[in-house]
C-alpha cells in the first residue's frame, strides 16, 4: 500500500459484530493493531462507524428496529440497512456504541479522524417502512449544509442538491 502511494485508509463501517460481539463487550484492539501497522508505513486511518449494519444480537433483542415491507411483513436480518435508523431503541444502541468507540480511540495516535455514516437519510424504500414522512428539500436548506453533508445528497440522487468544489 505504501509503495502504491496510499496515504489514507478508511475502515470499520461494517464490523459492528466484530467490535461488539455481545452487548457491552467491546473489542477494538484489532482496529488499533491495524491502525498502528498502517501508521508504521506512513498511512493514516479514518475510522468509520458501523451503524449501517447492526449485529444479529441487536436484531434478536429488538426486532422492532427492522423495517416493514409494503405487505406489512417485517424484513429480515442481513444486508445493508436492515434497520430503521430513526427507531428510538436503535438510536440508543448507536449512541452507546459510538460513545464506547470514541472513548477507546480518543487518543489514538494513528487515527486521522472518525467518520459518521455518510448516508444521512433512510433509503427510499425504508422511508415508508420505518414510518417516516416524505421529506422535501429546498435549495435554500441544502445551501445551509456544509460540503461534507451535501455530497451524500448528490450521491443519493436528490435533484436539487449540488456539488460545491
Amino acid at each position: 500500500m505504501q509503495k502504491m502511494g496510499i496515504q489514507v485508509v478508511r475502515m470499520g463501517e461494517f464490523s459492528w459484530h466484530k467490535m461488539e460481539p455481545e452487548q457491552g463487550k467491546f473489542d477494538f484492539e484489532w482496529l488499533v493493531d491495524a491502525a498502528d501497522l498502517l501508521g508504521q508505513h506512513g498511512i493514516y486511518t479514518i475510522l468509520g462507524t458501523p451503524t449501517a449494519a447492526p449485529p444479529a444480537w441487536i436484531i434478536e433483542q429488538n426486532p422492532e428496529i427492522l423495517p416493514v415491507n409494503s405487505n406489512g411483513q417485517r424484513m429480515s436480518f442481513g444486508g445493508r440497512h436492515h434497520d430503521c435508523q430513526s427507531n428510538r431503541t436503535y438510536r440508543e444502541h448507536i449512541r452507546r456504541f459510538v460513545t464506547a468507540m470514541a472513548e477507546r480511540f480518543k487518543c489514538a495516535p494513528r487515527l486521522l479522524c472518525a467518520s459518521i455514516a455518510e448516508e444521512l437519510f433512510e433509503l427510499e424504500q425504508h422511508r415508508a417502512a420505518c414510518g417516516l414522512p416524505d421529506v422535501a428539500f429546498s435549495q435554500e436548506g441544502l445551501d445551509a449544509l456544509p460540503f461534507s453533508f451535501t455530497l451524500p445528497l448528490v450521491k443519493m440522487g436528490f435533484r436539487n442538491a449540488r456539488r460545491r468544489f
